[in-house]
This record gives structure tokens, sequence and C-alpha cells, in this order.
């Protein structure tokens, strides 16, 4: 038996025997490693690839493909490929190409998941958005328990012990398609790359990530940072460059009428997160800096002509930062470079960013602003510590008009400081422009938008050139803006109170129309001066305290069919369309019922305006009649004079004293009352035409006359009254030494021998009276010409042969008439150019006979000139006065003649201001006659000044005084230039003398010079 055995081990090797023995514990971990082997190398992936397919099909209900599972026992590695999960019409939903994943035994001693290796390679998603607005990809989320109010609060969950150390998902892609929009958007995102290292979910454990993210646009997207999950705290960069913005555009398209071309962006920003349970979401964005460089809106103009309305070379964002839970959002600066805009108002009167984006339907979620802000808590802090628009060209067109018109601005630069959505901030704003046609305008002020919009602005306007409303000037008159230029600084603000409220001084300077349908010079003056001018829209007033006008000019031309330069400047305008051609009714004015019913209409009270003073200085004007036999033409120069206070509420009229001269030696008056805002209410005009040499009138006596005149002065006293419309006028002409001339053949010439009419139309005096009354509606104006009352004189030979001055006038071929006397306006010493020509040839006559002298008798009107001195001597007093006030008071100049007035009415009268306040009053409504009362200032102001000027005194020798200043004004005239020795010009005692027509005549005698005695 012992030798069978032996011969048994001989017959396997003792040592393999031993090995293999099943008794032995080496056997079992050889077996135990080969199945483990066989298990993981065979089995294992062929029970995942069938288990994973048919759970994620139940689970999904969708096709799931998995190409191959290998699993690495050895290495402890898994690696999938060729996944996917394709939706119900057989297209990839979600997949991948590979994915592996790499298990470290040093789970056990981490007590935690521990991966050394997790990559994840060309993983695709297909993102759709359907016209009904679900997601292809909710078929992916599990269904959840609807009925959870019987389910207790679960305890919280222990986060998953996980370490990855390195992470990596290579060119990944993403399709995204929104079918919901009109127009299907479609984009890809790819190649998407991560790379993360130490990913771990053990508390305070944190690990370095990489992110690339690019769309098929050439879009960028990078992020490196770090993350812990235990707890949730991150921080790192990002960066972005590339075409976001017209992807953005791609998406939103449809709702869009503009196309966004170009738009480049660059930006980076630093972040930092932290989630605690207890104290919740703490994130701060800081550092960014972006900037959208070459990008530009365009849209089609009405002639379906793609124009680029918008160019933006470059918008930059700096040092920006957001912070939660503080709720701030702070940028640093964020400016606008070089920016191009181009607006234009079509033909159908649009404007061509009305319709930039589509029609959209309304929105009906039913959330109230009230209950999101609730929602939303406390509010944000927004701050922006610079906002600045850089170098803007602006061009603005109205393609409304035949010519279209267009104003361009450049070098249009805004800068705005310290921008905050916080109460009462105030924003520092600095605005200047330049106009391409000529001119500066630039602003300084404070801007407040929270709780109520406050600005308080000084704005400067720098020759701004008036030829650019040229088109829309020509569109309504045939007349060009030849030249002219506004300037003005304002103070500008705007309260709730009042939406605007302005106080400026202008000036425009060299300004003048010119008449395009006979090329020449219209209308216009060297300056304009506004010297105070005070706005205000919540009082529905403007007021104006001086209006200077210098060397004003106006033509004014009857051509031959007897129409005007001025009638026929008006550019007939189209009747407006019965529809808009779509069908549609041009809407009617709002009705009566509807304004009853709160529309918006004119404000409750008129409008006020005011104007203290206008003066006006060196005034011309042409003008010539066509329509005659003999054309003629008369020039009007050295007006001067001024208009008193205009008020447009007021019951008093303003004032006009105006005087100029006609031709060389004429003189014109101009002067009474005129209502300037309701001329035809109540008026009373008088104009006085003096000394007009008559050879000028040719034309006029030719068409009625059929004759000629060869010499005569003319005077003409004009007096119009307007009273609600109705025209009265008392016209009287006055001829001296008329000289008739040859025959002209006029249709129309009254048939009457005119010798014998002048014969009957001269008066004793030497002069032909006419009078002329004139009667009609200004509304319907028919003028009715009542007659000529012809008066005659005899022997004018005789008188003027018995005069002396006679034979004076015809040695320096002068008319005789009154050369014995010069005339005076009450008050006055001034000699009128009538009186200047008249002693200037009676010095020529004196040189030509140097035997005779003269004899002056200074004359006064007691009553006359003593009205006229207290009323010059008040107003001296007053403009001494205002004179005297501080520089700095803004007061307007009604505001201050009412102080002064008041102050000498207090010093010097005995009178109840407020009784005289009582009786001047008018209504503050002018349409509710029985409203609220207020001050009527102009007729209190002209109440005022009638007491003032009564209680002045002149005496005896303030008349003598006058007169004797007149007598030394004639001697002078009469021995300066002439060099006429003033011994032949005695002044002799002042006298009286009677008001003749307006005027204070002196008469002068003529006699033999006595010489003295020798020795």
């Amino acid at each position: 038996m012992n030798t069978g055995t032996r011969k048994d081990r001989s017959a396997f090797p003792w040592p393999l025997a031993a090995w293999w023995s099943y008794r032995r514990k080496r056997f079992w971990l050889l077996v135990f490693l080969l199945v483990y082997t066989v298990v993981g190398f065979f089995l294992v992936p062929w029970i995942a690839k069938r288990e994973v397919v048919a759970l994620l099909e139940s689970q999904f209900g969708l096709p799931v493909s998995l190409t191959r599972v290998r699993t690495n026992p050895w290495a402890l590695t898994v690696e999938a490929e060729g996944f996917a999960i394709n939706d119900s019409e057989e297209r990839v939903l979600v997949g991948f190409d590979r994915f592996f994943v790499n298990l470290q035994l040093a789970s056990l001693t981490n007590r935690a998941l521990t991966l050394r290796e997790v990559s994840l390679e060309r993983p695709y998603g297909r993102l759709v958005r359907r016209a009904d607005g679900t997601l292809n990809m909710s078929a992916l989320v599990p269904p959840g328990n609807a009925d959870t109010s019987e389910q207790e609060p679960e305890e919280p969950v222990e986060p998953l012990r996980l370490i990855v150390h390195e992470l990596y998902i290579s060119n990944g892609q993403i399709d995204v398609r929104d079918e919901s929009l009109s127009t299907p958007f479609e984009t890809e995102v790819r190649p998407v790359d991560i790379s993360v290292r130490e990913l771990s979910t053990l508390p305070d454990r944190t690990g370095e990530q990489q992110v690339s993210i690019a769309t098929a646009s050439g879009a960028r997207l990078a992020w490196t940072g770090d993350i812990s999950f235990y707890p949730l705290r991150s921080s790192g960069s990002v960066s972005l460059q590339g075409p976001y913005v017209p992807v953005m555009y791609r998406y939103f398209e449809s709702l869009l009428n503009f196309e966004f071309v170009g738009g480049e962006i660059e930006g980076t920003f630093d972040y930092q997160l932290r989630l605690d349970p207890e104290a919740g979401v703490a994130a701060s964005v800081h550092d960014v800096n972006w900037i959208l460089r070459e990008s530009a809106l365009e849209v089609l103009d009405s002639d379906q002509a793609r124009v680029r309305f918008v160019a933006l070379p470059a918008i930059e964002l700096q040092a920006g930062a957001i912070a939660w839970p503080e709720r701030t959002v702070k940028i640093g600066a964020l400016a606008i470079s070089d920016p191009q805009v181009r607006i234009w108002r079509n033909a159908d009167g649009s404007l061509s960013f009305e319709h930039l984006l589509a029609a959209e339907p309304e929105s009906s979620d039913g959330v109230s602003g009230e209950e999101a802000g609730e929602e939303a808590g406390q509010p944000w802090t927004v701050a922006l510590d610079s906002f600045r628009v850089e170098r803007l060209a602006l061009k603005l067109t109205d393609r409304t008009l035949d010519e279209p018109g267009t104003i361009g601005l450049q070098d249009f630069n805004l800068d705005l400081k310290n921008l905050s959505i916080e109460q009462d901030a105030q924003i520092p704003l600095s605005l200047s422009f330049s106009v391409d046609s000529g001119g500066d305008i630039s602003a300084e002020g404070v801007l407040t938008v929270l709780p109520a919009v406050l600005l308080q602005a000084d704005v400067s306007v720098n020759q701004l050139a008036l030829g650019l409303a040229q088109p829309w000037i020509a569109s309504m008159a045939n007349v060009n803006v030849d030249s002219g230029g506004f300037s003005a600084t304002a103070e500008l603000a705007v309260t709730p109170d009042s939406p605007l409220d302005l106080k400026a001084a202008l000036q425009i300077p060299g300004f003048y129309l010119t008449d395009l349908g006979r090329d020449e010079k219209l209308l216009g003056w060297e300056n304009l001066e506004i010297d105070q001018l005070a706005f205000s829209a919540a009082e529905n007033r403007l007021d104006i305290s001086t209006l200077a006008l210098q060397a004003p000019y106006t033509r004014f031309r009857i051509a031959e069919d007897q129409t005007t330069n001025f009638g026929d400047l008006a550019v007939q305008q189209p009747a407006p369309d019965a529809d808009r051609g779509d069908g549609s009714e041009v809407e009617a004015g709002p009705s009566a019922e509807g304004e009853s019913q709160g529309e918006a209409g004119p404000p409750a009270g008129a409008f006020a305006l005011t104007v203290g003073r206008v003066n006006v200085s060196g005034g011309a004007a042409d003008f010539s009649d066509l329509s005659l036999p003999l054309p003629f033409a008369a020039a009007i120069s050295e007006l001067n004079g001024q208009m008193s206070t205009i008020s447009s509420v007021s019951s008093e009229p303003a004032k006009i004293a105006l005087k100029g001269r006609v031709d060389e030696y004429g003189l014109v008056e101009i002067g009474g009352d005129i209502r300037p805002t309701d001329p035809t209410a109540s008026t009373d005009i008088s104009v006085q035409f003096r000394n007009v040499d008559m050879p000028r009138l040719s034309p006029y006596t030719t068409k009625f006359a059929g004759r000629k005149i060869d010499a005569g002065r003319l005077g003409l006293d004009l007096r119009y009254r307007l009273d609600n419309g109705r025209l009265a006028g008392d016209n009287g002409i006055r001829i001296e030494k008329l000289k008739l001339g040859d025959k002209v053949d006029s249709p129309g010439a009254v048939d009457l021998p005119l010798g014998l009419a002048v014969a009957l139309l001269t008066g004793p005096d030497g002069s032909i009276k006419l009078d002329m009354p004139i009667t009609g509606n200004v509304d319907d104006p028919q003028f009715s010409i009542g007659g000529v009352v012809m008066k005659t004189f005899a022997n004018l030979i005789a008188k003027l042969a018995a005069s002396p001055f006679n034979l004076l006038g015809r040695l320096v071929g002068m008319d005789t008439e009154k050369l014995d006397r010069v005339e005076f306006r009450p008050g006055s010493a001034e000699l009128a150019p009538p009186e200047q020509e008249k002693l200037t040839k009676l010095a020529e006559a004196l040189i030509m006979r140097p035997n005779l002298a003269m004899e002056l008798h200074g004359v006064s009107n007691s009553e006359a000139d003593s009205d006229a001195l207290r009323e010059a001597r008040l107003a001296a007093e007053v403009e001494a006065e205002l004179s005297q006030r501080p520089a700095d008071d803004a007061a307007m100049l009604t505001e201050r003649r009412k102080r002064v007035l008041e102050a000498l009415a207090t010093e010097r009268l005995s009178v109840d201001l407020s009784v005289l306040r009582e009786d001047n009053q008018r209504p503050e409504d002018p349409t509710q006659a029985d409203g609220k009362q207020v001050l009527d200032l102009p007729a209190y102001l002209a109440a005022l000044e009638q007491l003032l000027e009564a209680a002045e005194v002149v005496s005896q020798e303030d008349l003598d005084s006058l007169a004797g200043e007149r007598a030394l004004a004639v001697q002078k005239a009469l021995t300066g230039e002439a060099q006429i020795d003033p011994l032949r010009v005695k002044v002799l005692d002042p006298g009286e003398a009677k008001l003749d027509d307006g005027w204070i005549p002196m008469r002068m005698k003529v006699q033999a010079l006595q010489k003295q005695a020798e020795g």
C-alpha cells in the first residue's frame, strides 16, 4: 500500500500537487483571482452594457444604445464607448463617444470615492424648444411625486464623499434649436473643453478648474478657477471673446426690424461664490472689463434700401462689480466712443426708429409691478461713476420736405458723473457739441432722477447759424436766410412744479432775409439783443426786460399788378388728404365731448407775454411802387425810438415813439398806442411826414392827375384808430410851393385842368390841404374816399415879394414858405432835419447878403413845454434810479421800474398805493372777466407816472431857459459851419408862442446890419 502511494505522488510533481491542493488557501486564492479576472474583464462589461441600456430605456422610454463597455479589474478602470439616447424620431438626444473612469484603492483610506481620472470625449447634446414651448430634454426628467402633502420632511442627506484628481471633458458639442420663434433659431456650441484638477466634495478641499467653450460663430468662453463643494465655494476668472451679440441678435431676429452687423466682444471678470447653509448665498463679481467693437445697426428706409443708422466703433465698460446679498451694482466707467447716428423723418411723417421692434402679443402673466417689487425684497443699489459719449456724430434729416432738410451735429460729448438710483442723488452733467452749419452749444449742470426729475444747468449757445432752418423756412415762404447767428447764455431748470424754467440773455446779430422770387434783400437787422428773458412753463408766461433792435431794415414793394412783395411770399401748401392712402381716415381733432372726459387741452390760463421796452436805433426801410406810370421809390433812414411796455394781459396799450429821416431832409414820426398782441382791439397810431420832396411823388400825380411835379414839399399827418376791428382814419396832407411839370397820359386821371385845380386847392397860406377820411373793417377791408376839399389862395406872388425871406429863399433856390420860422417839438431844443435844411439855406443867403442881420426871440409854450418837461424829468429820474440799482439785481425791467416809481410816489405824493393798485386790476384769466383779479402792472405803472408827472414843478425860469436854448441852437446853426459873424445873429428876450399842429414855432426877423461908430 505504501509503495503504491508513493507511486501516485511521483506521477504528479510534488511541489505542484501541494500548490494546487484544494485544502490549501492559496488554491482558493488562485481560483478567486481567476474568477475575478474573468468576471471583471468579460462578465461585468456584458452585464453592465445590458443592464444600463435596459434601465435607461425603462426609465425614459426612449431608445438607448451603447456600443461597448470595458472594465479592467486590475487597473480599476471602466470605459464606455458609443453611448446615445435617441428621441422618438431616432435622432440623438444626448450621447458621447467615450467615457473613462479610473478608481483608486485610496478610496478605502480616504473614506471617500476617489477617482484618479474621469474623462468624457465628444459629449453631445441636442436642446430643442418646440413650437408649443416644451423642451425635448423634458423626456430625460423623471416624473416627481405629485402628492407630497402627507410626506414628512426628509432629513438632510450628507453629500457623497468624492475626490476626483483629474476630470476632462473634451471636444463637446451642444446643438441648440428654438422652434417657438417665427423664424427658428439654430446654433452650435463647440468645442466644449473642461479641465478640472482635485475636484472634491470633502470639507475645505479645493481644486483647480479650467473650462473652454466655443460656438460655431467663433465666440469663445474661458474659465479658470477653483471650487469646493462642502461648503460650496468657488472663485475664478472668466474671459469672453467673439461675436456674442450677433448670436443674441439671431435669436431675437424675428422680434426686431433692424439688422445687427459686426460686434466683437472682449471681456473679463473675476468672481467669488460661497453657499453657507446658515448665511445663504454670498457672491461677488468684480474687475468687470468689457468692450464691444465695430458694431452697427441697419434698417430699410422708405425706398427699401438698407441704411446704417447707428455705428458703434467701441462701447467700453470698466471696473464693474456686483455684490450679493448686498444687492449692489457698481460700474467705474461706461464709454461710447466715436458713434455715428442717423435719424430721419420719412415722407409719411414717421421716424426712422419708430418701428425697430416688431409687434408682440401682450403679456398675460398677471404679475403686477407692485407684486414683483414685493417679491424682489430690498431694492438694488446701482451706481455708475462715469458715463461718457465721446465725439458722437449725429445727422437728423427731414424727408417730408421737397428738398430734405438736414441738421448735422459733430463732436457731441456727454459726460455724466456719479450716476445712481439713490434718492436725491445729484449727477453732474456736461454736454457740448458743434453744428455743421456753424455754432457751438454747451451745458453744465446737475441732474437728479429720483424721486423726481430735477435739472439745473447753465447753457451757452455761441453763434448758432440760423441758416440751418432754411429748408423748413423755404417750405413755408420763398425767402432765404442769408446770414444770422444766435448766441445766448441761459439758466435752465426742470422741476416737478414746472416742466421748464428759463432765464436767458440772447443776441441775434447780422440776420438778413432775401426774397428769392426777386433776388433782393427783404428784411433784417444788424443786431437783436434781449438783456433778460424769463420763461415759466408752469406759469405759462414769458417776460422780456428789454428788446433792442439795431439797424433794422425792411423793403416794401408794390408790383405792377398791385401785389406786394410780402403778400406773395407764402408757399402754397397742399390740401390735406382725406385719408392716409391705406384706407384709414385721418383722425379728427378732439371733440367737445372728448375734452370733457379729461383729454389733454390747452393750459387753463392764457399765455402771458410782457416786454418791458423795445428800443429801435438806426432803422431803415425802402419803399417802391411799380404799379404807377412812373415808378416811385423812397428811402427811410435813421429811424430811432422805442416802444413802451408790451403786455398781452394788460389793459394798458404800448406807446410808440419813432422818428426817422426821409431821403435827405424829410422827417417821419410815428407815435400813438397799440396793443401788439391784439392790434384790432384798440389802436391809435399817428404817422407824420414832413418836408418830403414832392418831385419824388410825380408817379402818384401822373396816375391820378396826369401831371408831373417839378417842385414842392409834402407833409402828411396820418392817424389811424382801430376799435374792435373797425378802422377809422383822419389823414391830412399838406403841400407847400407846388410847381407842376409836363402832362403825362395816364388812364383814369382826373379830367380837369390841373392849373385851375392847384389854384383852387392852394390856401391863403400858400399850401394845399387835403382831408381824406378812411373807414372800413380790417377783416373785410373796403375803404371809401370821402372827397378832396379844394382851397385856393390869392396873391401868392405878392406875399412872397413883400416878404424879405422871399428874396433870401430865391437867392439859394429854396422854397420860402415858413423860412421865417423854426419849429421845435414841445420840451425840446433839438433841430429837426427839415429845420436844419432851412437854416443851412438861410445861412447861405446871409453869406450872399453880408449887410443883413437876424434877430432871434427864443420862445416857449407854457402848457405844451411844461407837460413835456415834466415827462422828461420823471423819465430821467427813473432811469437814474434804475442805473444805481445793484448790478446783480436780476429782476425784470417792469419790476425794477415799479420799485422806483413806488418809492418816488411814497416820497413825494400823499397817495394810498393800495387804493391805486385796486383801481388797476385785471382778470387773471382773460376769458373769465369775473374771475380772480390780479394787478395790471403796465396800467398801474402808467397811473403812477401820470401822478408823478403832475407833481413835477416847472417854473417860468425853466421855460425861459428852454426858450434861450432854442435861440442858441438856431444861432449856432446859422453861425457854425457857415462862419457867419455872431454879431449878425442877435438873441433877444424870450417870449410865448402858440402851439401850431404839434410844433412850437420861433419866428425870425431880418434887419439891416448896423455898423458901430468908429472910435
